[in-house]
This record gives structure tokens, C-alpha cells and sequence, in this order.
């Protein structure tokens, strides 16, 4: 019997020659051999239980863990065996780590190579997380094959993950996508501008998804695997998951798509309670690198209301700084189901979980929002009546001006209250149900001679 063994480099002195990857050289790696037994591996286990691959690449904070820890769970009690793949392993072990599950890093762009301007569309997303450079695509394309075969992968749970995505195209494994609207882009061509706020020519669009495409072919076609005609075609020849709420979705509402409605972890952290029930209560959560959080919190500091602020990562100082009886400021995560019933106005960056979570208790929202997925949940939340996004002027004055309306004007706690009762029958095990019966009906035709 042969042994199985791990070499690690830490450090490669001259990566000239990748730089000289051609079709032909391809066309040499091992790789190609074992393509054939990577997809067919769970044939040979129909009467065993299945091995499940979930991969989280792009994106970062507790979110993309938060909700595929509640399906891994179910999956797990179900007898099939569970391995992550995870972008960031600080993370995982917050959330993963107490469960037992299994997980290592997943591959990244060590380039660091960045776009002139910010990314347009999911396509220059990708250009600007290793796609630009073709030895770079391809080294992460075959970390992926890599880790699919080490851990003999039945299906690949996709989230965020489209390299992944793409190197289990390559093999033929079956898939699922899983995400919120931003992470699973619309069935169309060109990929829709992210940035509506600005005239983005849609040739830029175009020539964007046509690189992206001309990189990844190129791999396909020296693997012998088959060639996408559209980038949007790798992610709808897969089973869905749409963890959110239809208007809560990015892209817009997409016609005969399936919502299951979101999926997070509430059940850790820590336990709080207001404890001044005769003034307005505040809750925030957000991370010190928002801009304009310092000033944010002052204005918060000042208001006549008891406030608790979570932002992991924030210095004692800056703590210490706006500190009081009235104003709890914490580095670590809190329950924070209990302290929705009786908060009056949530702050925060406009992370979809956070945002899902206060509206289905009917609290409205003060989006700052920090990048452009951000924005756009915010712009969601805008649309509903529900909430007021922070813009580029981010003064003391100007967070207090949107909090006084926040907390005085009832239009935004009524339209808050109208999307809870819309959703007041929405439970988070219906989601994971669906997911789970999803997961299990495509690997059961996998399995299938």
C-alpha cells in the first residue's frame, strides 16, 4: 500500500518558470489523471454515507461560517462526513472550532496585484481576486482540484467560492451554490454593474466577463473539460441556495428564483440586557475600520439613550473614550435576540445576517455601510422605508442628524414592523430544512449508476 504524504514549501525563491504556463505545459500536469476518479468518487459509496466539501474563498467576518455551520450540523447528524475549506482560519476556529469540525485554509491570491479602478461587476471582482494574472488563476485552480481529491469530495458546497465552483466543473462534481444575493450573481450577460451610483460604460462590462472567461477556457480546454459559453453558465447549471429575502437581494428581485430567507447563527455570544428601560435603546455593531467610526460613536455617546456597541477588534482606549453607565462598549459578540425586543434603532454596516435579523424583529436600521455589498443591502433597506444609509459625509453632525430622525420619526419602526409581519411565520429551520433536503436529493442522483 502506498502512503499518502504532505509536503510543505513556505517560500519558492524564483517563480519565473510559472510565469511561462502555456496550453502545452497544462497539458503535462498530473493533474489531468486523476480528473476522472475525482468525479466519479462517490459512486463507490452508495451505501455509505457521503462526503461533504463546504468552501468558503472570498468575503470575510463571521457571516459565510454563521451560516453554513447550522447545515453542517444537520448534515453531520445525519452520518455524513463534513470537512470546511475556509478563507479565514481565525474565523473558523471562533465558530468551528467548539463544534469539532474539521478545516484548513483555503487558497488565495498572493499577487497582490489590485484593479486601477474598483471592481464593476462579479466579473472584476474576480480579475481583482488572482483572475488578471494566468499563473495565478491556475495555481489556484489546482490548490482546489488538489484539496477535492485529498478529501475524496462526494459534492461541493459553494459559498463565495468560485474558483472552487469552477474546479468542480472541471471534475464534474456536483455543486451547490449557497449565499445572499451579492455572492450568487444574476443569470445575464454582461454581469450587472455593482456600482449603480456611477455610468459605467457596459463595453467595460463586457470586456471584463470576456477576460474572465478567455482565462478560465483556457484551463478547461487543456484539462479536456468543457468550455463555459458565459460566466453566468457556472453558476446556474447548480442547485441554489438564495439565503436571503427576495428584497433583500442585491441584484433586485430575480424572477423564479427560490428565497429560502436567511441563515445565521445567533446562538453564540454573549448574554445582554438593557438595563435603563425608561430611556431609547440603541444597539450597535460595527468594526472599527468603518469610516468615520470614531465620530460615529460620539454622536452616539451623546444621545439621551442607553447604547451597547459590539466592534471586535476595537482598542481599550477608544473604548474607554465614550465608556459611561449608559454606553457599553464590547470587543466580542453578544446574543442578540434578546436585546432586539426592546431596541429602538440598530446601527450597522449592513452585513445581511445583521440587517435580516433586526427587520424580522421590526427594529429599523442606520446602515454605514463600509464596502459596496454594504451600500447595496443598504440601498434594500432604503427602498423598504426601514432605514437611513450614512453617505460620504460622515461628521459627527451628520450621524446625529440621521439618528434623531431614526429614533423620532414612526415611518421607519411602522415599515420596519410591516416587513416582520410579512415574514412573522419565517423560521431559520425552514432554511436550513431546504438546504438540507437540496444537499441530499443532488448527491442521492450523484450516487445514481
Amino acid at each position: 500500500m502506498y502512503s499518502r504524504i504532505l509536503v510543505g514549501f513556505t517560500q519558492l525563491s524564483d517563480l519565473s518558470w510559472m510565469k511561462r504556463l502555456c496550453v502545452n505545459e497544462l497539458r503535462s500536469m498530473s493533474i489531468i489523471n486523476y480528473l476522472p476518479s475525482v468525479a466519479g468518487a462517490g459512486k463507490f459509496r452508495k451505501n455509505k454515507m457521503s462526503r461533504i466539501l463546504f468552501a468558503w474563498e472570498l468575503g470575510a467576518n463571521y457571516g459565510h461560517l454563521s451560516r453554513q455551520l447550522p447545515i453542517a450540523q444537520r448534515l453531520r447528524r445525519q452520518g455524513h462526513d463534513v470537512f470546511f475549506v475556509v478563507r479565514d482560519t481565525t474565523v473558523a476556529a471562533q465558530l468551528l472550532g467548539p463544534y469539532g469540525f474539521a478545516f484548513t485554509q483555503a487558497p488565495f491570491d498572493t499577487t497582490g496585484k489590485r484593479l486601477v479602478q474598483p471592481p464593476a461587476n462579479y466579473a472584476e471582482i474576480l480579475l481583482a481576486s488572482g483572475y488578471a494574472d494566468r499563473a495565478a488563476l491556475w495555481g489556484l485552480v489546482r490548490s482546489w482540484l488538489s484539496l477535492i481529491e485529498m478529501f475524496k469530495a462526494d459534492i461541493v458546497i459553494i459559498d463565495h467560492a468560485p474558483t472552487a465552483l469552477f474546479a468542480a466543473h472541471l471534475t464534474g462534481l456536483p455543486t451547490i451554490l449557497i449565499g445572499n444575493g451579492f455572492e450568487i450573481p444574476p443569470d445575464c450577460s454582461p454581469l450587472p454593474s455593482i456600482r449603480p451610483w456611477e455610468n459605467i460604460a457596459n463595453d467595460r462590462l463586457l470586456r471584463a466577463e470576456e477576460c474572465v472567461l478567455e482565462r478560465l477556457n483556457t484551463i478547461a480546454s487543456s484539462l479536456n473539460a468543457r468550455t463555459l459559453l458565459r460566466i453566468p453558465e457556472l453558476f446556474q447549471s447548480t442547485g441554489k441556495i438564495l439565503s436571503t429575502f427576495a428584497e433583500l437581494d442585491h441584484y433586485g428581485i430575480r424572477d423564479g428564483e427560490i428565497y429560502v430567507g436567511p441563515i445565521f447563527s445567533s446562538a453564540t455570544g454573549q448574554q445582554m440586557t438593557w438595563s435603563e428601560p425608561d430611556k431609547p435603546h440603541i444597539f450597535a455593531y460595527l468594526r472599527p475600520s468603518v469610516p468615520g467610526f470614531e465620530l460615529l460613536l460620539k454622536a452616539l455617546s451623546k444621545q439621551p439613550a442607553e447604547v451597547i456597541v459590539v466592534a471586535p477588534g476595537i482598542r481599550r482606549a477608544q473604548a474607554e473614550a465614550v465608556a459611561s453607565v449608559s454606553f457599553r462598549v464590547l470587543g466580542q459578540p453578544v446574543l442578540l435576540d434578546s436585546l432586539l425586543e426592546l431596541a429602538d434603532l440598530v446601527v450597522s454596516s449592513g452585513g445581511t445576517g445583521t440587517v435580516s435579523q433586526c427587520l424580522l424583529a421590526g427594529v429599523p436600521l442606520l446602515l454605514v455601510p463600509q464596502n459596496v455589498e454594504q451600500y447595496l443591502m443598504s440601498q434594500c433597506v432604503e427602498a423598504l422605508g426601514a432605514g437611513l444609509t450614512a453617505k460620504q459625509k460622515r461628521q459627527e453632525e451628520d450621524f446625529a442628524g440621521l439618528l434623531e430622525f431614526l429614533l423620532h420619526d414612526p415611518c421607519y419602526r411602522k415599515a420596519a414592523d410591516v416587513f416582520a409581519k410579512q415574514y412573522a411565520g419565517f423560521t431559520q429551520e425552514q432554511a436550513v430544512d431546504q438546504a438540507v433536503q437540496l444537499i441530499n436529493t443532488v448527491l442521492a442522483k450523484s450516487m445514481q449508476p
